[in-house]
């Protein structure tokens, strides 16, 4: 499934079927509306007071931002870092990454149990990195949860290698306390970080939406395309 490449065919759960792929498709569906009617909720119920809308909005996106549902957090973590105190933005940030490993451990462990994807421990190079893993466990979990950088490799060692569900999310929560401080220390110096991060996120979607329409013209037979 992986040659421990977990971009592999475009996803780490290629090797599912069809069926599977879609009640996939449609828990991400379900926690994007989930949470937009959480914070729709929250703002017009008036649980907060109206200036704690947005931290609280914050907090629930980064609270589903994982391989399953990959939102980018940089920008996020600078639209806010101007309009809040900043161990507010790094206290719930880390703890939202927490319960977004949590959600992410218990659906790949469930994944775990069809036989495609089990068969990725029989992978030469899964044993190899999974011997360096178990040496490190801890620490690298830590440091890719600190790094800006997608080390999915890591996190999906720690699951498939039934590593403690308590001590993946105390690593993923330590390594995500600096770097969301660093990011928000980062904005809170900008004199634009609300229009920059609009800009991030916007590149980002665009990159995404046109990532996605090759990926489906590549699938139409050659002979269908029309010119």
């Amino acid at each position: 499934m992986l040659s421990i490449n977990t971009r592999q065919n475009g996803s780490q759960f290629s090797q599912l079927s069809y069926e599977s792929r879609k009640k996939l498709n449609y828990l991400k569906i379900f926690l994007f509306v989930g949470i937009a009617a959480i914070a729709f909720l929250i703002y017009y119920l008036h649980l907060l007071p109206a200036r704690y809308n947005e931290l609280m909005s914050y907090f629930l996106v980064l609270s589903i931002s994982c391989n399953l549902v990959p939102v980018p957090t940089f920008p996020i973590v600078l639209y806010i870092s101007h309009d809040y105190h900043i161990g507010w933005i790094v206290l719930l940030g880390s703890i939202g990454a927490a319960i977004a490993a949590f959600m992410e451990y218990k659906v790949i462990d469930f994944l775990m149990r069809f036989d495609r994807i089990a068969k990725l421990k029989q992978n030469g190079k899964y044993k190899k990195y999974a011997g360096y893993f178990d040496k490190f466990s801890f620490r690298s979990i830590m440091i890719a949860s600190m790094i800006p950088l997608p080390v999915d490799v890591i996190r999906l060692l720690a699951i498939t290698r039934k590593y403690k569900l308590w001590k993946f999310l105390t690593a993923t929560f330590l390594g995500r306390l600096p770097r969301i401080l660093i990011f928000a220390f980062l904005g809170s110096q900008l004199a634009y970080s609300k229009l920059i991060a609009i800009i991030l996120l916007s590149a980002t979607l665009l990159i995404e939406l046109i990532r996605r329409a090759v990926k489906i013209y590549h699938r139409i037979p050659i002979t269908e395309r029309s010119i």
